[in-house]
This record gives structure tokens, sequence and C-alpha cells, in this order.
């Protein structure tokens, strides 16, 4: 064995073991994970919620204050152009959004906002999660606060606390305004910083796609499964950018292709081909992951009439480049359970 693949190795190992510390801290304390890949921006105006509610896919009329709802915005023919969430406030929405769809959500603002009473600016606050079967705990006790059931914390005004279900872990995503960052800082010194690869991993643990990885502008919301469209998508509301092709879908038709996750024993080649049993390609692996409770998992697009739970399918090994059985799935794993 050369020199590189005795290197490449050890750093393989590394990582594995590095993985598992993080995940063993998720279980028994919490790790804080800065979000620096999305933008916040503040929408005011007497019109700010009914204009909102116009570009989403989600509802968020009647929706009490300091409640967060996720959402999707979509092109008129239907497919995603960005996803995030909502901060619903009394005089102040706070909205959530990839770094990467600013550009879009500048344009959207200045084409379709015309005689409404609704403003948007940057704001000064940044996201930081904490995650953990101890985040609750932990952040009050570093805080010395209490986090109130709607998502605000106590006695600190302009930053909130916002329970999240991205993970499976106890979640909580700090949205922290800059004049109050001095008091997180306490915070942020005592527990250990998570890496993003575990943030991705506990994710897709968790059924959850991601924005730039497995969503891109040419994606659906039904290709990414029902627990996305639970968590982004009402089909109850009104009118708004791409429903008239989100419902027909829903309605009278389907589409091709569905987001899944599958398991492996080794890892899998990322962007590589799926293929059946018969050989025939089926789909494509989107990025593949180590995981201390499931081997490997990777997320992918694989065709409808094979994206069902326990399909077995046969992937790209990043080692041998030969193809190995893979089990597919389309429910959060069980963590603690033999696959």
């Amino acid at each position: 064995m050369s020199n590189k693949n005795i290197s490449l190795d050890i750093k393989h190992v590394h990582h594995k073991a590095f993985i598992s510390d993080q995940i063993e801290l998720l279980e028994t304390g919490c790790l804080w994970f800065p979000l620096d890949g999305y933008s916040i921006f503040s929408i005011k105006g007497s019109d700010k919620r009914t204009w909102l509610q116009g570009q989403i896919t989600n509802n968020i009329l009647g929706v009490d204050h300091q409640h967060k709802v996720d959402y999707c915005m979509c092109k008129s023919t239907g497919q995603i152009e960005a996803v995030g969430s909502l901060l619903l406030g009394e005089n102040e929405d706070i909205l959530i959004i990839p770094s990467s769809c600013e550009e879009y959500l500048h344009h959207t603002f200045n084409e379709r906002v015309i005689m409404e009473d609704v403003t948007m600016h940057s704001t000064p606050y940044s996201v930081v999660s904490i995650i953990g079967q101890a985040a609750n705990a932990c952040i009050e006790h570093a805080l010395n606060i209490s986090i109130k059931n709607q998502g605000s914390f106590s006695n600190i005004s302009k930053s909130f606390c916002v329970p999240n279900n991205k993970t499976g872990y106890p979640e909580y995503d700090l949205i922290i305004h800059e004049e109050d960052m001095m008091l997180f800082e306490p915070l942020l010194k005592t527990l250990p910083k998570g890496e993003i690869g575990t943030y991705y991993l506990t994710q897709v643990e968790n059924h959850q796609p991601n924005f730039g990885i497995d969503i891109d502008h040419k994606t659906l919301p039904q290709e990414l499964g029902k627990n996305f469209i639970d968590q982004h998508v009402s089909y109850q509301k009104g009118c708004y950018v791409g429903q008239e092709v989100i419902m027909r879908i829903h309605t009278r038709g389907h589409t091709n292709k569905t987001w899944v996750t599958i398991t492996t024993g080794s890892q899998v080649k990322d962007e590589s081909d799926i293929l059946n049993t018969k050989g025939e390609k089926i789909g494509k692996i989107n990025k593949s992951f180590y995981s201390p409770k499931f081997d490997y998992i990777s997320s992918a697009m694989l065709k409808n009439d094979y994206a069902w739970e326990d399909t077995i399918v046969n992937c790209l090994s990043a080692d041998t480049d030969e193809y190995i059985i893979g089990t597919v799935h389309i429910h959060p794993l069980k963590r603690g359970s033999v696959l």
C-alpha cells in the first residue's frame, strides 16, 4: 500500500472518530453550530403579512406572533427558488433564507411589491443552532434565563430562541441581535462547536433535505416527500406564486422522482448513478455521509417506482468503484434501532 493510501486511511479513521464523538455529545449534551450560510431580513408594513402570504407555500394568516413557519418560494412553474423560515412578530416578521437566495429575494421584492405597504431590510442578526439532548438546560443555565413556549427569551428583548426539528434531536435556533451578542458569549464559549458535516448528517438521518445539496432550482416541492410537504406547504391556503402547478400535481398528477435516503455498509460516491437489480439507472446519489448509527447514509433522488421503504438498490462504492447493496428509506431513521 502506498504512503498516500495509508495517509488517506488514517484521515478517514480520524474523521469517523470525530463524527462519532460529535454524535455522542448530541446524545449526552449538546453542540452549537454557526449557521453562516443564511441571511436574515426584516419585513415591515401594514400589508406585510398579506403580501408574504402571496409569495410562500405555507399559510401564515391567523398564525400567532412569535411562531415559526417554514416555507418555500417557487417559480410560476412550481420549482423551488428558496427554502427558509419566517419568525412572525407583531410589528416585524423575521425572514430567514439561504444566502445563495438573496438575489432572488431582492428581485421578488422589487418586482412584486406594487402598491402594498411593505418594506424589507437586512438585519443585524446572526443565527446559531444549539442541538442535543441537553440543549434547553444548557441555554437556560448559561444565560440564566427561561425560554418561553413560543420561543422568545424572557428577559432579552431583541433576540429570539426558536425551536426547530430538522435534526431529530432537541434543537433551538438562536436569532441573535448584534447588541445582544455579548450576552450569548458565555454559552458559546462553554459548549463545544459542531462541525457543519455533523449538522447535515443529522438532517439526512431525520429525512430532511438540504437546500444546495438536495434542492436546487429544478426541484418541485412534491419531489421531496410527505415529511417536507407537511412542514413547508399548505394545500388549504389561497393563491401564491407556483400554486397552480403544485395543486395540479397534488390533486391530479404526480412527480417522476422522489428524494430518499439510502443506507449502505460503506461509503458511496457523491453524484453517482443508482442502479436497480437489473443494472438499469434509476436515480442519483446527492451526498454520502458516515453515520455512527447506520454505517453510511446518502441523500438521493430516485424514480418513484423504487422510492419505497426497504427497497434494495445498487450504489457505486467510493472505495472500490464496484456497486454495493443499499436500502432505501422514506421516513426518518430511528436512532438506536438496528436496520
